[in-house]
């Protein structure tokens, strides 16, 4: 099994009292009015400006003056910005929707974009690491309403921990594959450049070895 997400240090010169209140405040970002009506809203504005940006980007290259070529390139990157933040917007509330009333070491990513989950993730595992947390879950779902009947986030998920974050273990629940179970696999005293250095260190000794056969 691959290794991944989660380094999570101890930070003995935190007191109790600001550790409660970074966690309160974390929590009290979920109460904000937010409904599904708005997320929908949202969506179908991402996508308009995704049309607007293809509509300038195809006029851009169809024109034989530079002047307007310009333009319409530029009209069309402008477009794609409204798009990226109307998207932004509803991921982030899609998030505290679903995030509102679990703990912090519990992660559900539904109805989010691959791309937002995996930044999700990345901004869960700072949180993490600042509180000394050394398991999580993250929910990324089973797939049923999925034309094959399978996960889509839950593989990328899974890959992008593996790739990005080495040194913690994350594995599918056995007993419900909608969700990551990620564990700690590194000594508390043990740093991230500590296991950058020891995997570098590893990888030219099997270098060397190669070299000698």
């Amino acid at each position: 099994m691959g290794n991944c997400l989660f380094c999570c240090y101890n930070n003995d010169s935190r007191i109790d009292g600001e550790r409660d209140v970074d966690l309160k405040s974390i929590r009290d970002s979920y109460s904000r009015v937010e409904n599904w009506d708005e997320v929908n809203r949202l969506r179908e504005e991402a996508r308009w400006h995704k049309e607007l940006s293809d509509n300038f980007y195809r006029e851009s290259q169809s024109v034989t003056h530079r002047h307007e070529s310009k333009k319409y390139f530029s009209m069309h990157k402008d477009e794609l910005e409204l798009m990226r933040s109307a998207n932004m917007r509803a991921a982030n509330m899609i998030y505290n929707i679903n995030n509102k009333d679990r703990s912090i070491n519990v992660i559900d990513l539904h109805n989010l974009f691959i791309s937002e989950a995996k930044e999700k993730v990345r901004e869960r595992i700072e949180v993490l690491r600042s509180h000394s947390i050394t398991s999580a879950e993250i929910i990324v779902g089973r797939g049923l309403h999925n034309e094959r009947g399978e996960s889509v986030l839950g593989p990328q998920i899974q890959s992008y921990i593996n790739e990005n974050f080495s040194y913690i273990q994350c594995l599918h629940d056995s007993i419900n594959p909608g969700r990551i179970n990620v564990k700690l696999i590194i000594s508390n005293s043990t740093t991230e450049d500590d296991v950058i250095e020891r995997e570098t260190c590893c990888n030219r000794f099997c270098d060397l070895v190669c070299c000698m056969l």
